[in-house]
């Protein structure tokens, strides 16, 4: 009886944090506008007029999988909380087989403190609420794990090809979640798995993998192979970022990131224009937070991984994505990024939650309202405040709409794909860059669109990439007034007038 009650009292706390899973989700999901990553998502699975989508579905290099489940999801509504509802979907349920995951080598105890920072991750919350793949390629990473634990003790054929689908699925989502597939062969190797029938299933398993994914592998190579990563010319000792597509930094931000998300301490706009010290200065007290908390735990995670021998299941998922990510980003083909490691996020929930003390109230508690409380104060940011907010592109289109006058012109820096699909006013509206012309060639530009329009309308975004110096808003106030400036999440909003048109107002 007493056992009866103890699982009946771990399936209700189960459903408590599949709950608060699940409001962290789908909390004002369409509250933000979409950014430029989602209207490629929003291309991918859109059908042109005489364009079938197979067609588009094949050259899909990103996340196939993920794309086909929104061409379909999407003939019910296009609205922004519809179409990242897939996401939040797959979010909520990451964190109840993440409970299913660590309870096969934790206590119950600790898998549900595993399953509760699943439910509050900040990083997780984030790229629930997006439409992108990435939830479905964390989701179908814990049921590859899931599935894996199966293999390890029985590796007939069922499992075997169950393992197979779901590796194929993880990487259709998106091609990192390749990275588990050889992870997981570097773990059977490091247990001497690599014979008799967890050989002949792991080869099952790969027959599965290349099968699947072969229709992209050569348009995936044919794709990065047209990649050319530039740098920005922003002068490196006032901002994060350097030349490279990797820096030194990058490897302890993505830690940071994986504990405390985007939104505890410098926005993803502060590492474009600060320096690495100056964050430091800034954001001292988030970084201090961050180090006595989450450090400690991850130590103290991977002693006791030690211990239970996962040590080498854990490093060997979290080591091959860095390893994985380091190459490509040193081949100059993407930028190092924490995004493209969430494939190893579950193993480092797992270790964090491995890492609270079982022993000693006053420890124990310690941890649990550092780490709670650190998780709530960014999901709160992510939420409420705007500095962690995508750029809001939507408002922008809005007010412009709302206020255009025939004739008028509207310049888009940056976001043109996002203004596109938002803006459905009348004003002629062209995107700029400022990066890729001389000071006479801009000017020459400049000039000819003041000379044919009387009143522009400049929407400034991510400046740092296309504008660094701000020649574009320097060189039209010279010659025309702002008249209006509206302020939004990420962007800058600008209604240039002639001089002698705002006096008069």
């Amino acid at each position: 009886m007493d056992n009866e009650r103890l699982e009946t009292k771990w399936k209700v706390a189960l459903v408590g944090v599949v709950a608060l899973a699940a409001f962290l989700r789908f909390f004002r999901l369409g509250h933000q506008s979409f950014w430029t990553d989602e209207i490629l998502t929003y291309w991918a699975f859109v059908s042109e007029k005489g364009a079938p989508y197979w067609k588009k579905f094949l050259y899909d290099v990103h996340g196939p999988f993920y794309t086909c489940v929104l061409h379909f999801w999407s003939k019910v509504s296009m609205s922004e909380a519809w179409l990242r509802a897939p996401s939040a979907l797959a979010g909520t349920a990451a964190a109840y087989f993440a409970f299913k995951w660590m309870n096969k080598f934790l206590n119950s105890k600790t898998a549900l403190l595993g399953a509760v920072i699943f439910a509050l991750s900040p990083i997780h919350i984030y790229y629930s609420q997006e439409m992108r793949f990435y939830s479905f390629l964390i989701f179908f990473t814990i049921v590859t794990l899931i599935i894996f634990e199966k293999f390890c003790e029985k590796p007939d054929k069922r499992t075997s090809i169950l393992l197979g689908l779901a590796m194929l699925l993880t990487s259709l989502s998106h091609f990192s979640g390749v990275f588990i597939f050889v992870a997981l062969f570097v773990v059977l190797l490091s247990r001497g798995f690599l014979r008799g029938e967890h050989l002949k299933g792991y080869i099952i398993v790969s027959l599965i993998l290349i099968v699947g994914i072969s229709p992209w592998i050569y348009r995936e190579i044919y794709f990065l192979r047209g990649i050319d990563v530039i740098g920005f010319s922003v002068p490196t000792e006032v901002r994060f970022r350097e030349e490279l597509a990797i820096t030194p930094m990058a490897y302890p931000y993505s830690l940071y990131v994986f504990a405390t998300g985007y939104s505890f301490g410098p926005s993803l706009r502060d590492l474009h224009v600060m320096s690495a010290l100056e964050i430091i200065r800034r954001y001292n007290i988030n970084l201090i937070l961050f180090s006595v908390t989450f450090v400690p735990l991850l130590i103290i995670g991977m002693i006791r991984s030690i211990k239970a021998s996962r040590f080498l299941y854990f490093l060997s998922i979290i080591v091959v994505s860095i390893v994985m990510v380091t190459l490509i980003a040193l081949l100059n083909i993407k930028v190092f990024n924490p995004r493209y490691l969430l494939c190893s996020l579950p193993a480092f929930i797992a270790l964090v939650a491995m890492g609270i003390p079982q022993r000693g109230v006053v420890y124990k508690a310690g941890f649990l309202v550092l780490m709670v409380s650190i998780m709530l104060v960014s999901d709160y940011n992510y939420f409420f405040d705007e500095r962690y907010s995508r750029d809001d592109v939507r408002s922008a289109a809005r007010i412009i709409e709302k206020n255009e006058q025939k004739g008028d012109l509207v310049l888009v820096l940056t976001v043109g794909e996002v203004f596109d699909y938002y803006f459905k006013g009348a004003a002629t509206y062209k995107y700029v860059s400022a990066r890729s012309k001389s000071e006479e060639k801009l000017k020459k530009l400049l000039d000819r669109y003041m000379s044919d329009y009387r009143r522009i309308w400049y929407v400034r975004c991510r400046y740092w990439d296309n504008d660094p110096e701000n020649r574009l808003l320097a060189y039209m106030s010279s010659h025309r007034h702002a008249s209006s400036v509206w302020h939004m999440a990420g962007i800058d909003l600008f209604l240039m007038e002639p001089v002698s048109k705002a006096q008069d107002r």
